[in-house]
């Protein structure tokens, strides 16, 4: 009788850690991984003015981020572009359970401000960025975006320089 309840606590232990096993890959599949990624960056033309869409063509880029970068600003958002980095800052930071969010002031919110949302997982990124530009020009008080991303493999091994 023992033995059984022996068996029967050891299955259940066995049970409880392999849920365990499986809700850690599950969230470890639900943030983005390190390496190559392609980046798409598209402008919701209704957000603009018609003759100003010329302004916003879609942008494509890629980009290889690195293990520490993924969970930052800098690999998957606004601050990907080194450009940002020094006026752009980042608040409520938050990626967990296959999301992503924070909000953004650049310049002090001087120039440009907003919230970007969306899902990750370890291959796929797709977030909505909208942002209030300052000064409002023509009527113009948001733009919404996509920035989508995929995970293309591990980043190329640059070539030694001489």
């Amino acid at each position: 009788m023992r033995s059984r309840f022996l068996a029967d606590r050891f299955t259940a232990v066995c049970v409880l850690a392999l849920i365990a096993l499986t809700s850690v890959a599950s969230l470890e599949a639900k943030t983005p991984a390190a390496g190559e990624w392609a980046f798409t960056v598209e402008t919701d033309l209704r957000s603009v003015p018609a003759d100003m869409a010329s302004n916003f063509p879609i942008i494509e880029y890629k980009k290889c981020v690195s293990a520490d970068e993924v969970q930052t600003p800098r690999a998957f958002g606004l601050q990907a572009s080194p450009a940002m980095w020094n006026r752009c800052v980042t608040e409520n930071w938050k990626m967990e359970n296959g999301m992503l969010g924070y909000t953004f002031q650049c310049d002090g919110g001087a120039t440009l401000s907003g919230e970007v949302n969306g899902k990750v997982t370890e291959k796929t990124v797709s977030l909505r960025l909208v942002s209030r530009p300052r000064p409002i020009v023509r009527d113009v008080e948001t733009i919404v975006q996509t920035i989508s991303a995929k995970r293309l493999g591990s980043c190329p091994i640059e070539p030694a320089r001489n």
